[in-house]
């Protein structure tokens, strides 16, 4: 049951830190503005390498000016859909694998 919560704390601190990226990208007018990716990358490791294998991941500028409506075509951007939903996923996921760890290394309940 704790595991849960903690689970469910890393998926509201994500989100968090997901909703203030979008929200730095919508009100910002800088060139550059893909680079707040970045501290994402870090947090969502494993996650951060689904994106390098698309093509997508370098045409990020190319996928924003694509569309008339800014706020949209950051939303459903390939990288804003792998933050945004698999890297949630994975970090409400991550301490339930501490159940599946051998009880020698204190297995939590």
């Amino acid at each position: 049951m704790i595991i849960k919560r903690i689970g469910l704390f890393c998926l509201g601190l994500h989100s968090l830190l997901y909703g203030w990226t979008i929200n730095s990208l919508v009100h910002t007018t800088d060139a550059q503005s893909g680079l707040l990716w970045i501290p994402l990358m870090f947090v969502d490791f494993p996650i951060t390498l689904l994106p390098l294998w698309s093509s997508e991941w370098w045409g990020y500028s190319d996928w924003i000016n694509h569309w008339n409506n800014h706020t949209l075509s950051i939303l459903l951007s390939p990288i804003s859909l792998v933050f945004g939903i698999l890297g949630s996923l994975w970090w409400y996921y991550l301490p339930l694998l501490r159940l599946f760890m051998p009880s020698k290394w204190g297995n939590a309940e």
